[in-house]
């Protein structure tokens, strides 16, 4: 009985002795923190409307703007950078004041150039930037656009 007691005892102070020999061995990892992933951004700038001889729609022009807005956020997941931002910096630049609406499609001004929207873009931190101009899209309500018949 005593040689079981002692064997036992034996065994049980080898494996103690192996077990911390094993956790002095093996570093403990430090936590990791956390990925900070940063969104992509956009700017949506310079947008311009213009529809024809009955106006253009500001309300509408709001909507539209809106929708994508939230396209680029909710589906994309991207962040949008503010309007009055993007406005200041494109002054900044140089470039020309961009009215959002016009009554008259010949007055809608050309897209800006790949090499100023690079810029801008830079300029900003934007990842993405988004230019359009829109013709015959924001009728006034209750009025149609150029190939739209009254019901």
């Amino acid at each position: 009985m005593r040689v079981w007691t002692i064997l036992s005892l034996l065994a049980v102070a080898v494996s103690a002795g192996y077990a911390q020999e094993q956790a002095q061995e093996t570093p403990k990892e430090a936590p990791k923190p956390p990925v900070q992933l940063e969104a992509r951004k956009i700017a949506l700038y310079p947008w311009s409307f213009a529809e024809n001889e009955r106006g253009t729609n500001e309300q509408a022009v709001r909507t539209v703007q809106e929708l994508l807005r939230r396209s680029f956020e909710d589906r994309a997941g991207l962040e949008i950078i503010p309007e009055g931002r993007c406005r200041s910096v494109w002054l900044q630049l140089g470039n020309d004041n961009v009215s959002l609406t016009y009554e008259e499609p010949g007055q809608l001004p050309q897209l800006p150039s790949p090499k100023k929207l690079l810029e801008f873009g830079e300029a900003l931190g934007a990842d993405y930037v988004c230019a359009a101009r829109s013709r015959g899209a924001c009728a006034p309500s209750g009025r149609t656009g150029p190939n739209e018949r009254a019901t």
